[in-house]
């Protein structure tokens, strides 16, 4: 069995997943996707960064954007710590914050 692709700095798409590489700032005024900054988007998430609070937030906020279920969004690498990877699995939608997405349905997506 392969290793999926490594993904590179920003977003990119393994075997119709995404893969993100985000920093997560707890404890922010409002939960909200950022910008791409260096390869990495900036997310802002309400929440504490105390007892998991932070990353089930961040995990919401993908899973609702991408129109998946909590149980798809994966956080890869990077639990403890601000800068995480992610992975979505099977994305019904792509979000327009997504570098090169504009609001597309994903593949797939008559699930």
């Amino acid at each position: 069995m392969r290793a999926p692709p490594r993904p590179g700095r920003n977003a990119t798409r393994a075997l119709g997943d995404i893969v993100l590489d985000v920093l997560v700032s707890a404890r922010a005024h409002q939960s909200g996707i950022g910008k791409l900054h260096a390869g990495t988007l900036r997310i802002r998430i309400a929440a504490p960064a105390i007892d998991g609070k932070a990353n089930a937030a961040l995990i919401a906020l993908l899973a609702t954007a991408c129109a998946v279920p909590k149980s798809h969004v994966v956080i890869e690498h990077g639990v403890l710590a601000p800068r995480k990877r992610l992975r979505i699995i099977a994305p019904r939608r792509v979000p327009d914050w997504l570098p090169g997405a504009h609001g597309q349905t994903a593949p797939n997506s008559d699930r």
